[in-house]
């Protein structure tokens, strides 16, 4: 009875998520077993075989009437458009971390972005683990938090977690 009451509760989202996290949780080894099993030998393609049936595929899915131009036409389509336009690591980089040349002048931005401007600080890796505990106890508290918020924090946690992160 108790299963049928946690199930009514779980919304569709909420079941993705949960079918997302078991997914993360099984291993590529298991995988590749488990293929085994179903095929026989001939069908299971190597990285060689692989390389070679995309090569077959590519050439025999583009074999309608496409001449050389057509071609240099599709790759150079991006540079053409006028409403794209290159912009470098850097630049993308400085404009999100507030550091290109528009934003560094507050004088630039209206008096109510000034008060949304957030100061970048470094935090270190014991703060970022106390803060992502809180949220995450916040959120167990509160009736209103479904499981994919949840969710999220937990992996949060676990990659703050991760000697990877140290």
């Amino acid at each position: 009875m108790m299963i049928c009451v946690l199930y009514g509760k779980i919304s569709v989202s909420d079941a993705i998520y949960y079918v997302d996290a078991a997914w993360k949780l099984v291993k590529s080894s298991t995988v590749n077993k488990s293929w085994r099993a179903i095929l026989s030998d001939k069908e299971i393609l190597t990285d060689d075989d692989d390389s070679a049936h995309l090569q077959r595929k590519i050439l025999v899915d583009c074999s309608e009437n496409v001449d050389e131009e057509a071609v240099e036409q599709w790759i150079n389509e991006d540079s053409t458009m006028e409403c794209c336009k290159v912009v470098s690591d850097d630049d993308i980089a400085s404009r999100v971390t507030w550091g290109s040349d528009e934003t560094r002048n507050f004088e630039e931005c209206p008096e109510s972005d000034e008060e949304n401007l957030v100061t970048q600080q470094k935090l270190s890796h014991g703060d970022a683990l106390v803060h992502t505990e809180v949220s995450f106890n916040y959120l167990e508290q509160e009736d209103e938090s479904t499981p994919a918020e949840k969710m999220i924090l937990r992996n949060l946690r676990s990659k703050i977690y991760s000697p990877k992160s140290k």
